[in-house]
């Protein structure tokens, strides 16, 4: 028939309505199969059997079959269960699994096959004990508390153990009450011992397994890993331990009050889970247990033997559906092909994952891991920054010291303060003129009559001197000091100190400057350009250098580098300054944003970006940025200053990968970057000034040794200066090489500063400090000597002599012995001072010492003086009255920073200070404070102090910053999202909900009979239901297709910052109650924990204290919300839906007003007023304000306002569908 369809529909035209009357019609057929992606035919077959053959169908013997391939392959392929053989009268579920008696096998870890037991070495059999009425009471008591079994005082009545919550008082009875068959009168008020005794005399061991059965499925159900069922369970108590059923339930019953963090993942822990219970159950009961001796690792459903249950059923072979072999040759004919083909295409990829794995590993031989990490680019458009507003900042420090004089605290002879008038005239413009004009003239400056003419005097020179600076751009002198000597202190106890910016002496005579160019191919001193030179240096040093409408792109300019001297010349000189960083992130921003508040003049602009000198793709990304008009700064350059180095170590024979490093950032990514320059000049618009080079250049042509390849990459570069007139790109780059010589303090040198003063004594070299030779090289970029550049290159020796000086390594190396030599003669002359001090005194100096402590305050409001300030004020009139105004006398807060302490220095000074690090490493449990012996075992002496929370060795109040800061640092403030603060939720990973529909059915699972009953009534039909055992205790659940299920799945949140409290907060450090932390909600807690703190910093140290002053109803209560107990919706409607245990009274703990009212039950006890706003963000300012008009109108006296919210990850979700929180993937 199918083929004769397939014949008729490709020859004739569709005629399928014509098709159908054949077939349901005259042949009359009684089953009807479509193959093909999907049920079309069916369906069409479906709706005219329902219009044409209704009344027909009705009298046919059964019912036609209609299916199609896509919707019933497992019934047309005859793979659904079969049941069991027809009978007259089929037997019920329940009787075949009496029949059945299933036996257990054990599986080891090699699995044995299907039905074939697996021989273990049983357990000694424990004699068994049914569950007692005491462990039932004690079982439901410590999970409705959340403790665990053995951690319930059974001397306690349920009273007493509750802490005075009735609704959890009255929730324990109830549940004892429907498992015992009476109660006695206040049974709340009896001890648990007695009310066990009590309820064990009609108790009924039906209910009482039961109940025993209740409170364990949930644990299972929830926290066991996927088919580790109660069967599992007692099948291991059994076998590895020899319990019986009694004794296994004891065990279960302590299982379920223990408070699992997550899931199980394996089998194996949770079979290591139930034998630590078992042997404190053990322990408890006095019982000796011998667990089994060759248990396997692992433990496994148990499962029946095939043969047995064949046996049982006297059925022959076990009944499994076969399958045509013919059939199945005929499937894997059809898709050979397609095999071979995706094996092909395997084999293909696998080859093409070794060719490449095989190119990683060459590189990686060759290159080293070094080099390769090294050469990663870090660019990112999105990461740059830009500061341009010196003008502000001069404002800024216009105020700063006008109020300085005023106060007494500035004086003009001060260098700092003459600094600062020189950076305000620099940075003037016509809106700052004016302010000075407008505080010359005022009359708010009120001073001393000296003082104010002291700022009057400095104003009108600031003024003076700005509008020359803005009429004809005046330069400014040189900030720094003349030519310094280093010198090398050493300490009484032998240690040396160097500091490369200490002078011994002021020399003030300058270094002799060679200035060289060629001359018919031959190099030679210039030295009309050394006169050239020499004037342009006087000019920088008297006038300092104008640079303003220039650009400059500086690479190297690191902290303790010669570039970021340089930097500080550029921005003083009013230049466009593009500064990169390979070490990008917040802080290098914020420290070189300081930089330019401090030195950036009028006109001058600072552009930070990332960038790696030893990736060629940085290198390709930065020009094009500087010179692209459209996504760029459109910059046509004026100097080019490529400093970037690195370090490096190693003789001939140790050259490694960071040396090859190295030698590509200072030597060929320099030439690679000046290529990139060079084209986008030659393609640009504007080529007609050539973008000026300097070069930095070494007299250490391998005169140091063992620095790798540093001498080669800096004689690499002197190679440019001839390639100048032998290659194409003169017209576009101009070169000037500098030979810098030795400067103190920089990374590449910081290691040689010890020397550095007899280095100059012995050998004539002249040294720099940082500052110097920035002032040097300033020179090189004034005009007219950088005009003179642009005609021909220019080699300048800055080396100080250090070029003409020869043997220098053994000078070093003599340096270095005698400064060895010299170290050990003060401490040995200190120790004989010390000797003969002792034996003529007779007295033993004390070796200990005093360690600072710490000064914690809390900020008290300050009490004024009733003579001198309060007497006076009898004589003013037309006041208001105090009476009636209103005070805020303390704050606080739970937050991100810890506290309103805390948060106040990291917000106002940007660091804790040593007693806000103190305070938030107790806040987040890294300290402790210890009264008593450090060890009790051994006796040690008593210590009163900090002490580390894990270790227990004492801390000394010092060592707290330098020991946890960075920890404090990492988990606090906004931060990324840290999972263990919000029950494991994971941006990267939030969980959702998707519905499907099972399209076969699913593997059988065990359930408790009231859970099996739940699902039946879920699913209807679409679920298989039947009792595992005879007495009903688990039952077998089988979703079947059509079923709806809801599977999770993971969502990659884009907002995965916030302001989280600190890592380790924890209310019990505090003094709240252990009661209180498990059942209020975290909201609340904040806000206890914040009222008490908020009362603290007021003075008051027990809110009783106000009502010797004031009656209870005078004291008022205004604390809002936004939304309430975030914490207690998110149990209310998720965790009830997925099924987890919640705590019976967890509505009240949703609304608004429930804070208040914990604050007033545990704290305040006032019968004052109480209201509750909701303003949304601006909930405190209501609650602010409701305070305010609570005490102005006689109500209150006193008032608590403020506010509390937490963060949820359903809240961050839905304010990221508003927009109305950062994407934090587009700002990283």
């Amino acid at each position: 028939m199918l083929i004769a369809l397939d014949r008729y529909q490709f020859a004739k035209p569709v005629r399928w309505t014509e098709t159908q009357d054949v077939l349901l019609a005259d042949k009359e057929i009684s089953r009807m199969v479509e193959i093909g992606p999907s049920d079309t035919l069916v369906a069409m077959a479906k709706k005219t059997i329902s219009s044409k053959y209704r009344e027909h169908d009705a009298a046919l013997p059964q019912p036609r079959v209609l299916q199609s391939y896509e919707a019933d392959a497992s019934e047309i392929h005859y793979e659904a269960i079969e049941t069991l053989a027809q009978q007259s009268e089929p037997p019920t579920a329940v009787d075949v699994v009496k029949k059945l008696e299933p036996k257990v096998s054990t599986v080891s870890n090699s699995l044995p096959k299907y039905g074939e037991p697996v021989p273990v070495t049983a357990a000694t059999k424990v004699d068994d004990e049914v569950i007692t009425a005491r462990d039932v009471v004690v079982g439901l008591v410590a999970q409705k508390l959340r403790k665990r079994f053995g951690t319930i005082d059974c001397s306690k009545s349920i009273k007493n153990l509750v802490g005075g919550r009735s609704t959890l008082e009255n929730e324990i009875i109830g549940d004892l009450s429907s498992i015992f068959s009476s109660l006695p009168d206040r049974a709340e008020e009896m001890d648990i011992l007695e009310l066990s005794r009590t309820l064990s005399k009609g108790a009924s061991m039906a209910k009482l397994m039961a109940a025993c059965a209740e409170l364990t499925a949930r644990l299972f159900s929830q926290k066991m890993p996927g088919g580790f069922t109660v069967a599992d369970a007692r099948w291991h108590l059994e076998e590895h331990w020899g319990l019986g059923i009694g004794r296994q339930d004891a065990v279960l019953l302590r299982t379920a009050t223990e408070v699992l963090p997550s899931r199980l993942k394996s089998n194996k822990e949770a079979a290591i889970f139930l034998d630590t219970i078992t042997k404190a159950y053990g322990t408890e009961a006095g019982l000796i247990l011998q667990p089994m001796s060759d248990v396997p690792a692992s433990v496994a459903a148990p499962s029946l033997n095939a043969k047995l249950v064949n046996e049982q059923h006297g059925a022959g072979p076990c009944p499994v559906p076969t399958v045509n072999p013919v059939y199945l040759d005929n499937i894997a004919s059809s898709h050979r092909d397609a095999i071979s083909e995706a094996q092909k295409s395997f084999n293909d990829v696998r080859a093409e994952k070794d060719a490449l794995q095989y190119q990683v590993d060459v590189l990686t031989a060759e290159l080293g891991n070094e080099f390769i990490d090294g050469i990663t680019p870090v660019w990112s458009p999105r990461k740059i920054r830009k500061y341009e507003s010196c003008w502000n900042w001069a404002l800024q420090d216009l105020l700063l010291l006008v109020h300085g004089i005023l106060c007494g605290e500035k004086h003009l002879d001060d260098q700092t303060t003459r600094d600062t008038c020189d950076m305000i005239v620099r940075r003037s413009n016509q809106r700052l003129l004016d302010v000075m004009r407008y505080l010359k003239s005022s009359e708010a400056l009120r001073a001393d009559e000296l003082l104010v003419s002291m700022v009057k005097e400095v104003l009108s020179m600031l003024i003076e001197d700005g509008q020359d600076w803005i009429s004809h751009f005046q330069t400014s002198r040189f900030f720094g000091k003349g030519s310094q000597s280093p010198a090398t202190p050493m300490s009484m106890h032998g240690q040396i100190f160097p500091d490369p910016n200490q002078c011994g002496i002021n020399n003030n005579v300058g270094i002799e400057v060679k200035v060289k160019t060629q001359s018919r191919r031959i190099w030679k001193q210039n030295d009309s350009m050394a006169e050239l030179y020499q004037s342009s240096l006087v000019s920088v040093r008297q006038h300092g250098l104008l640079l303003k409408g220039k650009t400059v792109l500086l690479t190297g300019a690191g902290p303790s580098s010669i570039g970021r001297g340089l930097l500080h010349q550029l921005l003083l000189a009013g230049a466009r300054v593009l500064v990169t960083t390979s070490h990008f992130s917040p802080a290098t921003c914020r420290e070189l944003q300081a930089l330019y508040m401090q030195w950036g003049s009028s006109g001058s602009q600072l552009v930070i970006v990332p960038f790696n000198q030893g990736s060629k793709g940085d290198c390709e990304a930065l020009v094009k940025y500087v010179f692209d008009a459209q996504g760029g700064l459109g910059w046509d350059l004026d100097y080019v200053i490529p400093f970037a180095a690195v370090s490096e170590e190693g003789q001939v024979d140790e050259l490694g990968s960071k040396s090859e490093f190295a030698h590509r950032i200072m030597l060929t990514n320099v030439l690679r970057l000046l290529g990139a320059i060079k084209q986008h000049k030659q393609d640009g618009p504007s080529n007609t000034s050539p973008v000026k080079v300097l070069l930095p250049l070494s007299p250490n042509h391998g005169v140091f040794g063992k620095d790798g390849l540093y001498a080669e990459s800096k004689v690499g570069l002197e190679m440019l200066l001839n390639k100048w007139y032998s290659e194409e790109w003169s017209p576009y780059l101009a070169i000037c090489g500098a030979v810098i010589g030795w400067v103190r303090g920089t990374g590449l040198m910081a290691g040689n500063d010890v020397v550095a003063a007899d280095v100059e004594a012995m050998t004539g070299i002249q040294t720099f400090s940082q500052a110097e030779i920035a002032q040097y090289l300033a020179a090189l970029l004034a005009e007219p000597f950088a005009f003179q550049v642009e005609m021909q290159p220019v080699y300048i020796d800055l080396s100080g002599g250090m070029n003409n000086t020869a043997g220098l390594h053994s000078v070093l190396s003599d340096i270095r012995h005698n400064l060895r030599q010299d170290s050990l003669v003060p401490p040995a002359h200190q120790r004989r001072q010390d000797y003969h001090h002792d034996n003529q005194s007779g007295v033993q100096k004390d070796p200990s010492s005093v360690s600072p402590l710490a000064n914690l305050k809390l900020g008290f409001p300050k009490l004024p003086d009733y003579h001198d300030e309060i007497s006076p004020l009898h004589t003013l009139r037309g006041m208001v009255d105090p009476d009636r105004v209103v005070v805020i006398t303390g704050m606080s807060e739970v937050g991100p920073w810890g506290n309103a302490r805390t948060r106040w220095e990291m917000e106002a000074c940007g660091e804790f200070s040593l007693e806000g690090c103190i305070e938030m490493a107790w806040i987040m449990g890294f300290i402790t404070h210890h009264n008593g012996r450090l060890n009790e075992d051994a006796g040690g002496e008593h210590y009163i102090g900090w002490v580390d929370a894990k270790s227990k060795a004492p801390v000394a109040d010092a060592e707290v910053k330098a020991l946890y800061e960075r920890q404090i640092l990492e988990h606090s403030g906004i931060r990324l999202i840290e999972p263990q603060l919000d029950e494991g939720y994971d941006p990267s990973r939030k969980q959702l909900l998707h519905e499907i529909v099972l399209t076969s059915d699913l593997a059988p699972f065990a359930a408790q009979p009231e859970l099996a009953k739940q699902f039946m009534n879920e699913h209807g039909d679409k679920v298989d239901v039947l009792p595992e055992a005879s007495d009903g205790a688990d039952w077998t659940v089988r979703l079947r297709r059509g079923a709806t299920i809801l599977v999770p799945k993971a969502l990659r949140f884009d907002r995965v910052t916030a302001g989280q409290i600190p890592q380790g907060w924890d209310a019990r450090r505090y003094g709240v109650p252990d009661w209180a932390v498990e059942q209020i909600g975290r909201e609340t807690i904040f806000a206890l924990v914040s009222t008490a703190e908020a009362l603290i910093s007021s003075g008051i140290v027990d809110p009783y204290e106000l009502y010797q002053y004031m009656h209870v109803s005078e004291v008022g209560n205004c604390v809002g919300s936004a939304l309430g107990g975030q914490q207690a919706l998110k149990k209310v409607f998720r965790h009830s839906y997925h099924g987890k245990q919640v705590q019976s009274d967890i509505l009240q703990e949703v609304f608004i007003n429930t804070a208040a009212a914990w604050i007033n039950m545990l704290l305040l006890s006032s019968s004052g007023p109480i209201r509750t706003p909701v303003g949304a963000c601006a909930t405190a300012v209501e609650s602010l304000e409701l305070g305010y008009e609570l005490i102005t109108s006689g109500r209150a006296k006193v008032v608590v306002v403020g506010g509390h919210d937490d963060m949820t990850d359903e809240v961050a979700y839905e304010f990221a569908k508003m927009r109305t929180t950062a994407n934090t993937d587009e700002e990283f």
